[in-house]
């Protein structure tokens, strides 16, 4: 998704909603034997600044489908995080993300919001007991 700062500033439009989707992005997923199942969905409000600065609050959504980290079971999650990047014409300071030429790119904003999003562990139950194994008690002699 891309933003023209020129375009806003012309329509004089310095606040607004933005709401698109993304190609999933499995190089965003963190998790061993897990995908993204689905589009990721973006809705947020913007705010254009006088230095030009633009300011995004807003949330990323999207299905994690893969294997439960103890048991091993497919399972899916609808996964939802915050997405709040900050876009500056000049240098960047910690956590903002720079651009050029009035051109905002917002694609590796939203693949950051994805990957700060994975959970440590993927579940297919908060109790979940792991793999059940079948107990022997003859020895082999």
């Amino acid at each position: 998704m891309i933003i023209d700062i020129r375009k806003l500033k012309a329509e004089r439009r310095y606040e607004g909603e933005l709401h698109f989707t993304l190609p999933p992005d499995n190089d965003a997923v963190t998790l061993p034997l897990t995908e993204a199942a689905s589009e990721i969905r973006v809705d947020g409000t913007y705010r254009l600044m006088e230095d030009d600065a633009l300011e995004i609050t807003g949330k990323v959504r999207y299905l994690l489908r893969g294997a439960c980290s103890r048991c091993l079971k497919t399972v899916e999650k609808r996964m939802e995080g915050e997405w709040n990047p900050c876009f500056v014409k000049d240098e960047p300071q910690d956590e903002e993300y720079s651009y050029e030429r009035d051109v905002i790119s917002l694609d590796q904003s939203v693949k950051d919001a994805v990957m700060l999003s994975m959970p440590y562990v993927l579940l297919c139950d908060e109790n979940c007991a792991g793999i059940e194994y079948a107990a022997t008690n003859e020895r082999t002699e």
